[in-house]
């Protein structure tokens, strides 16, 4: 039995991954280029998620030459339980989750071994453009033309700082800039100071500096005006005091399938705000990565499952119920998908949902037919 799936197990293994490497010259890859370690990689990323439907094939088609032959009647007919079979199934289930942990690499996806996969170049290399940084906390609002992740360095900075009721307390305008460990150094902008309770920012020494109000009354600082009371240009304006990070909001130009878990895993850890919409996919990408690693026993049971329920149908109805059962989980794990990606599903119920509703199916069949 154990020789029977595993050799359909690898069967299928070879036949999924072999479309997985031909979806590449469809979608007009020019892999003729690569050598074949850089393919490898391309395509590992996908494989953990050939493996359960692997081990699926495997034990429906193992199984069906069994009862094809009459083998299952025979079993029954001794006296032998049907979980007795399950013995080598299980084994076979357990060598597949290793295998597909084997594959899954936590701190890198495909696309980060290699330059030019999908469009993505290595995160700690790439240089992300035009993206935005709202920090609600600290009242500020950055617009940022490019940020190279490696070297820090940016181009065509904008950066707005607020008071508590939205109004203006400075506006700078910067043609680069870079972020170091003291903060940020900007060069040749535009500063503009507006007035506030506090007086208004002025620039001196490099440095933002306040002018405090000396009277109320003085019109020089009236409040919620939009019209600024200082402005400067400036070769180089150091900001001390600001240590805003935007690497998590550069992240999130990337696409969750893209990423490894450990990206994944630090996009959600560092982004300021944990309860942000933006993060919804990416916290239903981490559980949906992490829930697949349970998928092969997920598979086994759902296979055994079919097959017992439909023991004396042929196999071309059995692998016909077996597509059927593939649609209806495709169709609830893209429901699934949806309403996590919008946070309308808790990320972990989402991922977890598909797998628990045919699990408690096919657990329901395995023990009527006991």
């Amino acid at each position: 039995m154990f020789y029977e799936c595993t050799k359909w197990f690898l069967l299928s293994f070879l036949v999924l991954n072999s479309l997985l490497f031909l979806q590449y010259f469809i979608d007009g890859k020019n892999l003729l280029d690569d050598d074949l370690l850089k393919i490898f990689f391309r395509i590992k990323n996908e494989t953990p998620l050939t493996i359960p439907i692997s081990t699926f094939l495997a034990v429906l088609f193992a199984f069906s030459f069994l009862s094809k032959n009459n083998e299952l009647i025979a079993l029954d007919s001794t006296g032998i339980s049907t979980f007795f079979i399950l013995r080598p199934i299980l084994i076979l289930a357990l060598v597949s989750t290793f295998v597909n942990l084997t594959f899954f690499d936590y701190k890198k996806s495909s696309n980060e071994f290699f330059n030019g996969d999908r469009g993505a170049e290595s995160f700690s290399k790439k240089k992300f453009y035009s993206f935005r940084m709202i920090l609600k906390k600290q009242n500020r609002t950055w617009f940022l033309k490019s940020y190279d992740l490696k070297s820090k360095l940016t181009e065509q900075v904008y950066l707005y700082q607020y008071d508590e009721e939205g109004n203006d307390i400075f506006r700078i305008e910067a043609a680069s800039g870079k972020r170091t460990n003291n903060g940020w150094v900007l060069n040749n902008g535009r500063f503009l100071g507006f007035a506030s309770d506090e007086g208004f920012p002025i620039l001196e020494n490099n440095s933002i500096t306040w002018k405090v109000k000396k009277s109320i009354s003085n019109k020089e600082f009236s409040i919620n005006s939009t019209t600024p009371r200082f402005s400067k240009n400036f070769e180089i304006l150091e900001l001390n005091h600001i240590l805003d990070d935007p690497t998590p909001f550069a992240l999130l130009k990337l696409k969750p399938n893209d990423m490894s878990l450990f990206s994944i895993s630090e996009i959600i850890n560092t982004f300021p705000n944990s309860n942000s919409q933006k993060l919804y996919p990416y916290k239903y990408r981490r559980a949906q990565i992490k829930c697949n690693f349970a998928s092969s026993f997920f598979a086994v049971i759902c296979a055994l499952a079919l097959i017992f329920w439909k023991q004396s149908s042929s196999k071309g109805a059995i692998i016909g119920l077996s597509i059927l059962f593939s649609i209806l989980y495709y169709i609830l794990f893209s429901a699934c998908q949806a309403l996590g990606e919008k946070g309308i599903l808790y990320p972990w119920f989402g991922a977890c949902l598909p797998f628990l509703v045919f699990t408690i199916l096919a657990s329901f069949v395995l023990f009527s037919k006991r």
